[in-house]
């Protein structure tokens, strides 16, 4: 998977941002923030909308 060229939707950007709120901004290393976003993903029944997210990018 290339990590590095994902961008997830703006509605999950949203969802995400209304929930972690400043705690955003403690993430200091990116992988780390992508980890925790795809964990948000995972408990939000969005793991579906992930694992497409996961296959598009791994097949570029």
């Amino acid at each position: 998977m290339i990590r590095n060229a994902r961008h997830p939707e703006p509605y999950e950007l949203e969802g995400y941002g209304e929930e972690h709120g400043d705690a955003i901004n403690e993430i200091d290393n990116e992988e780390d923030l992508l980890d925790d976003f795809d964990e948000w993903k995972e408990r939000n029944d969005l793991f579906f909308e992930k694992v497409q997210d996961q296959n598009y990018w791994s097949s570029i």
